[in-house]
């Protein structure tokens, strides 16, 4: 995905990532592979933070994400839209001890964690206007 350096199309490319995480959800109109729940228990989670961060900043903030599938281990793609890096870094571990109670209550001892992974540009990579 290629994102423009303007607000509008940060935002079209979120709706676009959104709409296709409210089809491709384990629980969605195209439910995948594994009814574990995982997945769409991160992405609850990751949303559920955002808005929360949200709500008490005047910053913008805002998450966008679907799953990638995976069968009923997969990965959750999200893009967190702000210009304020501590709360980026806020949203992270906030959302990893909701996922971590989500995990420890749903099942328990199996060890399952969120481990993120922040991409970054490679040399020679670019931005397209």
């Amino acid at each position: 995905m290629t994102l423009c350096d303007t607000s509008e199309s940060v935002t079209s490319a979120g709706t676009l990532l959104d709409l296709e995480g409210e089809s491709l959800r384990m629980s969605g109109d195209f439910q995948i592979t594994g009814d574990n729940g995982a997945q769409d228990a991160l992405l609850d989670c990751a949303f559920e933070v955002g808005a929360e961060i949200a709500a008490d900043t005047s910053v913008e903030f805002s998450v966008h994400g679907r799953m990638l599938g995976g069968g009923g281990g997969g990965n959750v793609l999200l893009m967190v839209v702000t210009g304020d890096a501590t709360l980026r870094t806020k949203w992270e571990e906030r959302v990893k001890d909701y996922y971590q109670e989500w995990a420890d209550a749903k099942y328990p001892g199996q060890g399952i964690r969120a481990t993120v992974i922040i991409p970054a540009m490679s040399a020679g990579a670019r931005v397209l206007p």
